[in-house]
């Protein structure tokens, strides 16, 4: 009797076991399958970034040479210094030039003699026409006969001193004609003084002094700033002019630039032994506080490749990929809902989604193993029930939802 219903019990539960098992796994089934979902999250919004880290170095855009030309003159004053920082049109030295001085000292010797005959002449010209014209004032009061011979003698003075006005004119004339051929000549020559001030073509600092022959005698080094860094034969095909380059160095907030060439030669002579690289040179607007950069100061050169502003994302473990397709479980109504998304820029685990997802949306965190169309369950976090909680449920109330668990 007793091995009879030890029989019947054991058959009875192979055949609820099967029947489950049937109900659970059969393709035609419709019954519904309580999912387990282990987290549930909601996208975020952030900014994406793509960009390549490269360590760089800050240069001058460029060297300028000053030679000395002693075909010029010899050498005057200099007045600058290594280290001194110079403006565009500052005077850096002079040449003397003997000849030139001396050409100028006799140019000016010559003007003011003619500035000074020329000043006589005018007065003499001043007196003479003073004494013609008392001259012509004069009446003389005696017979017809000696009153025409004065009146003659009178007039034939007054010609005289005429004729020597209208010379002394013409003296005057010759020597300002004279003075202006001196005086541009002597212009001449002072724009020619010029060139013996050498000025700064450029604003920077003063690098090197060098008194050598064959050799400048200054080298200015620019103050407008490039940096300049090394791109792999790779990098150098995803990387292209115009990108945006933030420049940080050492406690330095980033800078903004622009990535404004890459040199198509290699930075050394190609090797079969070594990786060629390829020199790159960004810009930057030099009214932006650089917070004390100069040259050689080393830095890091983030190139943005892409950048997306706002981006709705999700995490990677989230999203089911079958047959090239990508989609993900969002709950609807209680019910987890296969949804199909299309993906864009991914960074750090953060996957951009471009279509399927909104803000608002709750989705499950792993996707592996969910099915569409299911009710679901979180699972029980025991550590997180109160104890008084626990205490509440009857065994026979416990010992029921274990049960509907198993069959579920």
């Amino acid at each position: 009797m007793k091995k009879w219903k030890v029989n019947v019990i054991v058959l009875a539960c192979v055949l609820l076991i099967s029947v489950n098992v049937y109900l659970i796994v059969g393709n035609e089934n419709k019954i519904p399958r309580l999912q387990i979902v282990d987290q549930i999250l909601s996208p975020t919004e952030r900014d994406l970034v793509e960009s390549i880290e490269k360590p760089g170095i800050i240069l001058s855009t460029n060297e300028e040479h000053i030679y000395f030309n002693e075909n010029i003159g010899s050498m005057g004053d200099l007045y600058v210094a290594e280290g001194q920082e110079v403006h565009v049109g500052d005077i850096l030295f002079t040449y003397e030039n003997i000849k030139i001085e001396s050409t100028e000292q006799e140019l000016q010797s010559k003007i003011d003699q003619i500035d000074l005959k020329t000043s006589q002449l005018s007065e003499e010209i001043w007196t003479i026409t003073s004494i013609k014209n008392r001259l012509e004032q004069q009446n003389y009061q005696f017979g017809d006969e000696a009153e025409e011979e004065l009146t003659a003698f009178q007039n034939q003075q007054i010609d005289q001193y005429e004729v020597q006005i209208l010379q002394k004119q013409h003296q005057i004339e010759a020597l300002e004609f004279e003075r202006d051929i001196h005086q541009q000549y002597l212009l001449a020559l002072n724009s020619l003084q010029y060139e013996l001030e050498v000025t700064s073509p450029v604003t920077g600092i003063i690098k090197e002094v060098n008194t050598q022959q064959n050799a400048p005698l200054l080298t200015i080094v620019s103050s407008t700033l490039l940096a300049q860094g090394e791109l792999t034969q790779a990098e150098s095909q995803e990387i292209h002019e115009g990108l945006r380059v933030e420049i940080t160095g050492h406690n330095q907030e980033p800078i903004n630039g622009i990535l404004s060439r890459i040199s198509n030669l290699p930075k050394e002579e190609p090797s079969l032994d070594k990786e060629t690289t390829y020199p790159f040179y960004v810009d930057w607007d030099m009214e932006e506080p650089d917070d004390g950069i100069k040259v050689g100061y080393h830095v890091y050169l983030n190139i943005i490749q892409n950048e997306i502003h706002s981006a709705i994302t999700i995490p990677e473990s989230s999203i089911l990929v079958e047959n090239d397709e990508y989609s993900i479980f969002v709950i609807e109504d209680g019910l987890l809902e296969q949804r199909h998304i299309e993906l864009g820029m991914s960074k750090n685990n953060h996957q951009q989604v471009t279509r399927g997802v909104v803000l608002r949306d709750r989705l499950v965190a792993n996707s592996t193993g969910m099915l569409d169309n299911n009710p679901f369950v979180t699972k029980l976090k025991v550590q997180e029930i109160d104890e008084t909680a626990q205490l509440a449920f009857r065994k026979k109330t416990l010992l029921t939802l274990m049960l509907q668990g198993f069959v579920q």
